[in-house]
């Protein structure tokens, strides 16, 4: 399950590359950190020596070796360490179930029968968080923000929370992720998909019609999510008046959200928001992972109505920080 590559190291130009070999497999890497006798990295793709059809190679990653850190080690040693390590977090990966069971959900707030959805890009497989909305009689709107409750499976001080820590966050790359926590968990029980259990932690928040939050409310709770929706589709309801196969049941809670939306932004503006509508480009590959085309990225209705709920989920991390000190939890 992992790859050591010691050897094959050489200098260009103060930069350190990095050969591997592996069979018939070979890569390089370069960096300007030192040398760095082993490394691991996530699945990638590689060619062949003839440099013709791509390969995937699975391999676990960990953080990089440096020699100062490490200096008089042998490589069989580095190799023993770095196993030890490989096999820690995969051990308490195997103790990790891979749905809710009931006792999990005991003492939580069940919110499973609710209106409950989640709105990401049409490849996206770990799924953070997911969004309800309800028009109360007052006039008030009803924002639910649910956050996957990570901490919840990732233990402070264990192997993958330290795993975690080294890498700080995911690495979105052109074609791919490199996640923070293994897909087992961001793409498994940690990810909200659709019309399965997930532990959750939740924001539920009401605003007046001015976009003035009056009352707001942070706790533990159990999700599931009726439906993982695509921006693409979203934006069809919202820019379009077009309801995709499917969405028919959750357009008016769509409309909503975005009458909610447009409040809060315009609320933002009044405290001094400046939104500067940063173009972002997108990269464009071809099955060999080769770049064919660069595109501007839509940033449409659905993605800045999501952007408002989450930054006004985040006006209340202090409260959300307070909770973490008296229940212990990291917030993903």
């Amino acid at each position: 399950n992992y790859l050591i590559f010691p050897e094959g190291t050489r200098s260009k130009k103060g930069n350190e590359m990095l050969e591997f070999h592996h069979g018939s497999f070979k890569c390089a890497l370069k960096t300007k950190a030192p040398i760095v006798p082993v490394v691991f990295v996530n699945s990638f793709k590689v060619l062949d020596e003839k440099g013709c059809k791509p390969v995937n190679v699975q391999i676990h990653y960990l953080k990089p070796i440096y020699e100062e850190e490490y200096a008089g080690m042998k490589t069989n040693e580095l190799a023993e360490l770095v196993k030890g390590r490989i096999e820690e977090v995969l051990k308490e990966l195997d103790s990790i179930p891979d749905e809710v069971s009931d006792d999990e959900t005991s003492g939580r707030v069940d919110l499973r029968d609710e209106t409950i959805f989640t709105i990401d890009g049409d490849d996206t497989k770990d799924i953070d968080d997911a969004i309800a909305i309800e028009k109360l009689e007052n006039g008030h709107y009803k924002l639910g923000v649910h956050i996957a409750d990570v901490s919840y499976y990732v233990k402070e001080g264990s192997p993958l929370d330290n795993e975690a820590l080294e890498r700080g966050t995911s690495v979105y790359l052109v074609d791919r992720v490199i996640p923070m926590l293994p897909h087992e968990l961001s793409n498994g029980i940690c990810s909200l998909n659709p019309n399965v259990d997930r532990l959750t932690l939740s924001c539920v928040m009401e605003f007046d019609p001015e976009g003035k939050q009056v009352d707001y409310e942070i706790f533990q709770s159990v999700i599931n999510s009726k439906i993982q929706m695509t921006y693409k589709k979203v934006n069809s309801i919202l820019e379009d008046n077009k309801v995709p196969e499917g969405y028919e049941d959750y357009a008016e809670h769509l409309r909503t959200m975005n009458e909610l939306a447009k409040i809060l932004r315009k609320a933002k503006e009044k405290r001094g928001y400046i939104d500067f509508e940063v173009d972002e480009a997108k990269i464009l590959v071809d099955e060999n992972c080769v770049p064919t085309e660069v595109v501007l990225r839509d940033r449409g209705t659905g993605e800045r109505l999501i952007e408002d709920f989450m930054i006004a989920d985040g006006v209340y991390k202090e409260e959300a920080e307070k909770l973490y000190k008296k229940l212990r939890f990291r917030l993903k």
